[in-house]
């Protein structure tokens, strides 16, 4: 959730997240048992992915499977739709 509110109020934070290696955590959450935990994790996904240099840091770090899973699966609609975003801004 404090990454959320990282990126959500400041941009320049979307370039040091991904350089600090934050990248794989941020994924692992992605699949974790804890729909609130997925939520979080996909929905900072799309705005991290806003800026064009982050897009090979997000790829590198493998979140193209568990966001295909999320957008099939998750229980939550803000889940898929986020996921649906971090795919489309990912091409």
């Amino acid at each position: 959730m404090e990454l959320q509110l990282l990126v959500k109020h400041n941009p320049d934070n979307h370039v040091h997240i991904a350089t600090v290696e934050g990248m794989r955590p941020l994924i692992r959450l992605l699949s974790h048992a804890d729909t609130l935990l997925q939520e979080h994790g996909v929905t900072v996904l799309p705005d991290l992915s806003i800026c064009n240099g982050n897009k090979a840091a997000i790829a590198a770090a493998g979140p193209v499977w568990s966001l295909v899973r999320a957008l099939k699966s998750a229980a939550s609609h803000a889940v898929r739709e986020s996921a649906a975003c971090a795919l489309l801004r990912l091409v």
